[in-house]
């Protein structure tokens, strides 16, 4: 049946949720893409203050099911996902790298004879 002049389709309605409009920033994040606040709130209709309460569940995912941040470049005036390749240890990792340098020192021995 076709639509008549004024009616918007599934697709354009669903264009405008908080679902549709998160995945298509973490879509745009995980390909490595940045995310600029004036450009994401005139796409997506949404205002500024919306706009950070979705980067703030953002990071928190990324942060929790990655380990990646998601990181505000000030200069760009643009968010993007920090692609250190070093991540951050938890205080116990620390611990047990630091511990096995220790006994790999002691013994002078290489990762290799231990491996």
């Amino acid at each position: 049946m076709p639509k008549k002049q004024g009616e918007e389709s599934a697709c354009q309605k669903a264009r405008l949720n908080k679902s549709y409009i998160l995945l298509q920033m973490y879509d745009r994040l995980r390909k490595g893409g940045r995310l600029r606040i004036n450009e994401c709130c005139g796409q997506y209709e949404i205002s500024e203050v919306t706009f950070r309460r979705y980067i703030a569940f953002l990071r928190g995912y990324f942060n929790e099911m990655y380990g990646q941040e998601i990181i505000y470049n000030a200069a760009d005036a643009e968010y993007k996902i920090n692609m250190s390749i070093h991540k951050k240890l938890s205080y116990y990792q620390f611990l047990i790298v630091r511990f096995v340098t220790i006994m790999l020192l002691k013994r002078k021995r290489s990762l290799r004879d231990v491996l």
